[in-house]
């Protein structure tokens, strides 16, 4: 994602359950903040099946959201055909995925196990 033209990367990380709307509180804290920053193109990182992109469209924002599971995508398709989804790891997306005004994720980040030091490198 190193040329993806985020222009405004506003990172939000609302905890909620996947299949569940946003709380009403997160989703009017993260709104005012697209509105605030002049945001309408929005990036949703780990969309799940589509439950804040369905709410981010009604609010009148263009979202594309992806995820790495191929069923929630296929699940986000079907609930929120106003958005646009890919299916995909968050550090592999296409550069002419964008541009985008804002994005967004929930849980995107998992702690990654450090590497194992080579015998050579012990030396």
């Amino acid at each position: 994602m190193a040329t993806n033209n985020v222009t405004a990367m506003l990172l939000v990380d609302v905890y909620m359950s996947r299949a569940r709307p946003v709380r009403s509180d997160s989703f009017t804290a993260l709104r005012e903040a697209f509105s605030a920053a002049g945001a309408r193109q929005i990036l949703d990182l780990g969309c799940g099946p589509g439950a804040l992109d369905a709410q981010l469209v009604a609010a009148g924002f263009e979202v594309t959201g992806v995820d790495p599971q191929v069923d929630a995508v296929d699940r986000a398709r079907r609930a929120v055909p106003g958005a646009r989804f890919l299916c995909a790891m968050a550090e592999d997306l296409p550069d002419e995925l964008g541009p985008f005004d804002a994005a967004c994720g929930r849980s995107t980040t998992r702690p990654r196990s450090a590497p194992k030091p080579s015998p050579r490198s012990r030396r």
